[in-house]
């Protein structure tokens, strides 16, 4: 029997974008359904975060189309903490919201002061605050980037719960992920490599060991001199 095709929630015509003059994707041209939970790989400087900006509509393409909401929630890697309480975030950011953002912060075990600034929080911590504000925003797409960054078990655990209630109400989820961090639950993998984007196989391969493409060997060079403490100058297209 044939599976019902999921109701599309935005899609990607014939996208190129440059950045700086730079051609960070070319002619790339995606879908992704309702409740769908996709996660995107590939090297450090490979297009990773522009994929997810697009996908959020947080980012316009130089040329091609996206079409898809507008208002859609989108988690980057890092964020510089605004001047207010934890407490005002969550309730004057995004006013249309379908869950408790305040019970969404305990399930990530959210341990910082709810009544201080944000610029007070730990980096995780601040971390909980994005992801359980974009969580329960009334949205159609929820896009994080480094989706595990900062989080500790509770945090993992606690998105993961987040997450199956997004796609629960038709929401698709888009997360960008390092290669070997394990994602569960997703329904397919994509991969960004030399300005392109491909499908990397069985949805059950959660954990990519090795990229795709003529610059495989030098993506992963890039990855392993970061994780060392050594900075990439062009390793980076945020």
């Amino acid at each position: 029997m044939e599976s019902t095709p999921r109701l599309e929630r935005v899609r990607l015509d014939a996208v190129t974008v440059r950045l700086g003059g730079r051609p960070v994707l070319c002619d790339v041209s995606l879908s992704f359904g309702a409740g769908e939970h996709v996660c995107v790989r590939g090297g450090n400087g490979s297009g990773k975060t522009t994929l997810l900006r697009l996908v959020a509509g947080a980012l316009r393409p130089s040329r091609g189309t996206r079409s898809g909401p507008r208002a859609c929630a989108y988690v980057p890697a890092a964020l510089a903490p605004p001047v207010m309480t934890v407490v005002a975030w969550l309730r004057e950011v995004r006013r249309e919201r379908v869950d408790d953002p305040e019970a969404a912060l305990a399930r990530l075990g959210f341990e910082g002061d709810a009544r201080a600034s944000c610029r007070e929080l730990s980096f995780g911590n601040l971390r909980k605050v994005l992801l359980a504000d974009a969580c329960t925003a009334r949205t159609d797409v929820v896009a994080i980037d480094e989706v595990h960054v900062g989080l500790d078990h509770i945090g993992r655990t606690g998105l993961e719960e987040l997450v199956a209630r997004v796609r629960a109400r038709g929401a698709t989820v888009v997360v960008a992920a390092q290669d070997d961090d394990a994602v569960n639950d997703v329904d397919r993998s994509l991969v960004v490599c030399d300005r392109q984007v491909t499908e990397a196989g069985p949805a059950g391969d959660t954990v990519l060991h090795t990229l795709r493409g003529p610059r495989a060997g030098e993506s992963a060079l890039l990855d392993a001199a970061e994780r060392l403490g050594f900075r990439v100058v062009d390793g980076d297209d945020r």
